[in-house]
């Protein structure tokens, strides 16, 4: 009988003690932070793929991350400087980036 008891009340302690721990496991707010406070968002570099490199009668385009774009266009935030033929130059606050097409596989006689 003292048994089935002591079971019982293991088997409870358990149980309850599974319910309040999951309470427990939310992040609590730092009582020490100033009301105030608000953190700061990181800003990211986009993230851009160059697709494709055009040459128009108008001028050069590109391809990039699915949008055509010009020299002065914007896409995802960056802004577009200059278009070559291999390559494309891009800026994001005041950094430059460049970003070149894969070389091409030259396969030598027929395939």
């Amino acid at each position: 009988m003292n048994k089935i008891i002591w079971l019982q009340g293991v088997f409870l302690s358990f149980v309850l003690g599974a319910g309040t721990s999951a309470c427990w496991a939310e992040e609590l707010p730092d009582p020490t932070r100033p009301l105030t406070y608000s953190s700061v968002k990181q800003d990211k570099t986009p993230q851009l793929a160059l697709q494709a490199i055009l040459q128009r009668a108008t001028g050069p385009e590109a391809i990039v991350s699915g949008q055509r774009v010009k020299v002065g266009s914007t896409v995802k935030g960056a802004r577009i400087e200059r278009i070559t033929d291999e390559a494309i130059v891009w800026s994001y606050r005041g950094e430059r980036h460049t970003l070149r097409l894969r070389p091409r596989i030259i396969t030598r006689g027929n395939p």
